[in-house]
């Protein structure tokens, strides 16, 4: 409970510490200038590096932010390669597929070919026998 009120009070001073017209050092018995909270000079101190510090770690969001939203695009990119390639992967192994069975058709017209020019040879050898 303790620190969850000091983390309000440094919360609620930050907006002050952060405005330099409203901070104005006082001395012991001298009347506040106006009313608000008064913290001794260890604590303003601590409260200005909480600031900072606050200050740092929403800088780190902000970039943790930035990082997050550049990983989505490039996933997004990378999806999109992904489905390009397979795409791609496809249409070989079709026009592979093609040239595979007209690679077969050519061997048996070849085939076929062979057979007839034995057979004009073995006639033409028979005819001039």
């Amino acid at each position: 409970m303790k620190k969850l009120l000091i983390f309000l009070m440094v919360v609620q001073t930050s907006s002050v510490l952060a405005d330099d017209e409203q901070v104005q050092v006082i001395s012991k018995g001298q009347t506040a200038p106006f009313s608000g909270y008064l913290f001794p000079e260890s604590k303003a101190q601590q409260a200005a590096k909480d600031r900072l510090k606050l200050d740092g770690l929403e800088q780190l969001n902000n970039s943790l932010q930035i990082s997050i939203t550049l990983y989505q695009k490039n996933s997004e990119l990378d999806q999109t390669k992904l489905v390009e390639v397979a795409k791609q992967n496809d249409n070989l192994a079709l026009r592979l597929r093609q040239e595979r069975e007209s690679s077969a058709l050519e061997r048996v017209l070849w085939v076929g070919l062979g057979v007839l020019a034995a057979g004009v040879g073995a006639a033409a050898l028979n005819a001039a026998r």
